[in-house]
């Protein structure tokens, strides 16, 4: 989570630059796949297998420096809360996807 408190106003630069340069938005296209190859890889340890399309997409949304951002800063989450909720709700997708 030490990651988020020091990208998040870096991405939120960003986000905002690539309302109106194609450089930024080009970034932060690149930055977004970066994420997501890095939950799919992460995925693929937790589970021993290539994860399905589902829980690939479920978990990089759920861990998306927007939803840091809205619990940690908008709601006053502690880090541990927020870190046993991202926990929680990585296994329920996972579930799901099993279902």
């Amino acid at each position: 989570m030490g990651v988020y408190e020091r990208s998040v106003p870096l991405l939120a630069t960003l986000r905002e630059a690539a309302a109106s340069d194609d450089a930024a938005r080009a970034r932060l296209t690149h930055s977004d796949q970066d994420r997501c190859d890095l939950v799919a890889a992460g995925m693929v340890l937790i589970l021993g297998d290539e994860p399905g399309d589902g829980v690939v997409d479920g978990v990089w949304a759920l861990v998306s420096p927007e939803t840091y951002t809205y619990l940690i800063d908008g709601r006053g989450w502690s880090q541990t809360e927020a870190e046993d909720w991202f926990v929680d709700m990585t296994k329920a997708i996972i579930a799901r996807e099993k279902s």
